[in-house]
């Protein structure tokens, strides 16, 4: 049997636009694949936690109502500071010319489009010999989770599009660029901060002193305003710690040697792995000279091992790009190798979507109330 050769592709050779819409159509394409056994039922996309959640913050904007937009789910409106607004926001913005769940849908195919355009942008920087192609479709496709989670009324596609842009603009140099995505990160999902962290070490290291920390410094206002936001109609600035405060332990892994302990050695096991995998990346990158993207990872190892989490492999999402691509560019350089593995991976990936889109969901009783207080 020969040698498996690399593959040629004039995909590393489009130029930038049309690049860039190149792989917003392959994000469509695997959108739209997943979405495929439910496009009859756009409710179930609207009903799958967290998107509920994310709808009454477009309207409500955190402020307390008279009435429950969630009863038998939410008991405390604080509930709600827990998800963070720039989805949100983004809903709204559209809200007046499709609805509020209509604006979910449309937020949802824009975010799974830019992010895919995010994606290969980052790819022909750290990764050119990768085909364009094949990297986009290693991001649209792995890990499983991803795939749901960009189909839904979630936040992972649109934290993807901040964080490979601030990444990217981190290595073409472009700090103001670099600090402005890592701060509306941070009012995607509260790991933004890492990013922000991360990249203000890695400027100060690069002698861009006053950069790093004005940069830093300014990144942290949007998160900032947020709490305070929170403060003046929540009544308190920590709703959003309050809400996952039990859920932190006082040393790294102490929630895996927990459930050691009472005997769940198959949870115990599969958190481990997680972390392996996470490790292997982050040294993998470190190795190719990815410094910051191998930080950015070894700082969520370092957030996450003492949460007491049972989602977590939802919590590394925002590193998949790294950990699943950029890690192992000789898997993905490889011609038939990565066709193959991106063939088998991709169709468990969707099957996996498919069967996880009807769990769950809100029901069909508390989303007819939902929508009830969203027409008011």
């Amino acid at each position: 049997m020969g040698r498996d050769r690399p593959m040629r592709t004039p995909c590393r050779r489009l130029p930038a636009l049309v690049l860039l819409l190149f792989a917003a159509g392959i994000g469509l394409l695997v959108l739209l694949a997943t979405w495929g056994p439910y496009l009859g039922r756009p409710d179930l996309l609207l009903r799958h936690f967290d998107a509920p959640n994310y709808l009454v913050v477009a309207k409500a904007f955190y402020v307390p109502t008279a009435t429950n937009p969630l009863p038998g789910y939410i008991v405390h409106p604080a509930y709600f500071a827990v998800h963070l607004p720039a989805l949100p926001v983004a809903i709204a913005l559209f809200a007046p010319l499709f609805g509020y769940g209509g604006s979910l849908i449309f937020v949802t195919v824009l975010a799974a489009a830019l992010s895919s355009a995010a994606f290969a942008l980052y790819a022909r920087r750290v990764v050119p010999e990768v085909p364009a192609l094949v990297a986009v479709l290693a991001f649209v496709l792995l890990p499983a989770r991803h795939v749901l989670y960009r189909a839904l009324g979630s936040t992972e596609a649109l934290m993807a599009v901040f964080v490979l842009v601030a990444v990217w603009a981190w290595h073409e140099e472009r700090y103001a660029l670099a600090f402005s995505m890592a701060a509306l990160a941070t009012v995607t999902r509260i790991n933004g901060v890492l990013l922000v962290a991360v990249l203000g070490l890695f400027v100060f290291l690069k002698g861009r002193r006053l950069l790093a920390v004005a940069g830093t410094a300014l990144s942290g206002l949007p998160l900032g305003l947020v709490f305070l936001w929170h403060w003046k109609v929540l009544g308190s600035p920590l709703a959003f710690m309050n809400v996952h405060g039990s859920k932190r332990s006082f040393a790294p892994f102490e929630p895996i040697w927990e459930l050691v302990e009472r005997t769940e050695w198959e949870s115990a096991e599969m958190h481990l792995a997680v972390f392996l995998i996470l490790a292997l990346a982050a040294a993998k990158l470190w190795i190719d000279g990815l410094k910051l993207e191998s930080a950015l990872v070894l700082a969520h190892i370092a957030l996450l091992s003492p949460l007491r989490e049972i989602d977590l492999p939802r919590y590394v999402l925002t590193v998949a790009p790294f950990v699943f691509v950029a890690a192992w560019k000789e898997i993905w350089r490889s011609g038939r190798v990565s066709l193959v593995l991106l063939a088998g991976a991709g169709m468990v990936s969707l099957l996996y979507a498919w069967r996880s889109a009807e769990q769950n969901l809100l029901t069909e009783e508390g989303w007819a109330i939902l929508l009830r207080w969203l027409a008011t």
